[in-house]
């Protein structure tokens, strides 16, 4: 955007990464900059006595400072990665996702973040300032045994370990929001016709087909590596993250630790959670303070819990190493060998939905009964589905009857989707 104002008898020249008045240049790097740009422009049109010129002079203020901070913002970013590259500091990155919206997260793929964690544990055991009243996870009784464990089973350092766990603050606030975000799941929260209604969308549909051009390549090689179909993995991902654009703020070593320290039904999966989360840390050279997830401790856009992650990760473009954050080549191939170890079946059926009009009140009474079909209950009415073998291998990545026949659907209007869109390019 660029435009050229009059004020007296100056002449002044805006555009997206300066401002100059008969000369004098100065680039907008600061709020008093940007006030005094926007400033400028506003007094240039009161001299010229137009309210329309007033109005379109505010419309160019408002899109000279959001492409500013746009600006600014790719700026900022782009400098702290070299800057921190250089210093061998944690990584940003920045990616366009999807929608077209600027997505920034933290990038833990630092090839040498276990090491530096290692180097700063031996300088210090803490590097958190307490405030009165303050307990850090390193003091809890279940962290302290779990360190333990750790130290004996896989020889991990117990100075390392109390380096990581000194290093994250007990908030009893964050751990009721956490007992909150899991109560208030879609899964328990939903029924059926809501589920449904909020994952299978047309934006979700559309950012399905526009992933699988994309990711083309290795959505085939990992069908025919596996045999599991390109719209299972792209419904999946949908269903998961919105194919990356939402992999979860929460950092995760704090929120399994929390879980670990929580008297729940879940607590010894959660210790073998957190167990298998440092195992891939050390082993794939993350820094386990960097990596955020979700409330359950799930990571990247296939949200792997860190068993998972630890066992069922594959390198899918076969450069060395495995990203499971921001290398789809990786994530796709990982997901295609998870839900192979889930005993998927090419070529085979999935679910089947049952015309009820046609059948007795007897049958589906039975039915009911009967293993290999459900009944599911909503603002949409009862529907009957008879279920395949490969439905119990999506139940694998979500243990709900909801999650997986919304999937199922999810795969089936994104395929559709997909060959239409193909035929009309032909």
């Amino acid at each position: 955007m660029c435009f050229t104002k009059k004020l007296g008898h100056m002449t002044c020249n805006f555009n997206n990464t300066k401002v100059s008045c008969d000369g004098l240049t100065w680039n907008p790097c600061s709020k008093i900059h940007i006030a005094m740009s926007i400033a400028l422009m506003m007094f240039s049109s009161l001299l010229m006595g137009s309210e329309q010129s007033l109005k379109e002079t505010e419309n160019q203020a408002s899109k000279y400072l959001q492409n500013h901070l746009n600006a600014r913002t790719h700026h900022e970013i782009n400098r702290q990665f070299q800057k921190n590259n250089a210093k061998n500091k944690p990584v940003y990155i920045h990616y366009e996702d999807l929608t077209g919206k600027l997505a920034v997260a933290e990038n833990p793929e630092n090839r040498r973040g276990w090491s530096r964690i290692e180097r700063a544990a031996k300088r210090k055991s803490y590097h958190t300032r307490l405030k009165r009243g303050e307990k850090t996870f390193a003091e809890a009784t279940e962290i302290i045994k779990f360190m333990a464990h750790m130290e004996q089973k896989h020889a991990y350092s117990k100075r390392t370990l109390k380096y990581l766990f000194g290093s994250l603050v007990i908030d009893d606030q964050e751990r009721i929001q956490l007992v909150e975000y899991t109560n208030q799941a879609a899964e328990v929260k939903l029924n059926w016709a809501q589920y449904r209604a909020n994952f299978l969308t047309d934006d979700r549909i559309q950012a399905g087909v526009v992933f699988w051009n994309k990711y083309r390549p290795f959505l085939r090689k990992t069908r025919i590596k596996y045999g599991v179909p390109e719209s299972i993995i792209v419904a999946t991902l949908g269903m998961e993250s919105f194919y990356g654009s939402h992999n979860g703020t929460l950092p995760t070593l704090k929120t399994l630790a929390m879980f670990v320290i929580e008297q729940g039904r879940r607590k010894q999966f959660y210790f073998r959670e957190l167990e298998n989360y440092l195992l891939f840390c050390k082993k794939h050279e993350y820094n386990p303070l960097l990596v955020n997830g979700s409330y359950s401790g799930a990571m990247g856009p296939a949200q792997f819990i860190s068993t998972s992650a630890m066992y069922y990760a594959r390198d899918g473009d076969k450069d060395g190493k495995i990203n499971l954050f921001t290398n789809f080549a990786d994530i796709i191939e990982s997901m295609g060998n998870y839900y192979n170890n889930c005993r998927w079946k090419r070529s085979s059926p999935i679910a089947r939905k049952l015309n009820y009009n046609r059948m007795g009140k007897q049958k589906l009474d039975t039915l009911k009964r009967t293993k290999g079909y459900i009944v599911i209950e909503g603002g949409r009415g009862v529907e009957y589905w008879k279920l395949y073998p490969n439905y119990r291998s999506l139940k694998c990545y979500n243990n709900s009857h909801l999650y997986a026949l919304t999937l199922y659907q999810l795969a089936e209007a994104i395929k559709k989707s997909y060959l239409n869109r193909s035929l009309r390019h032909r």
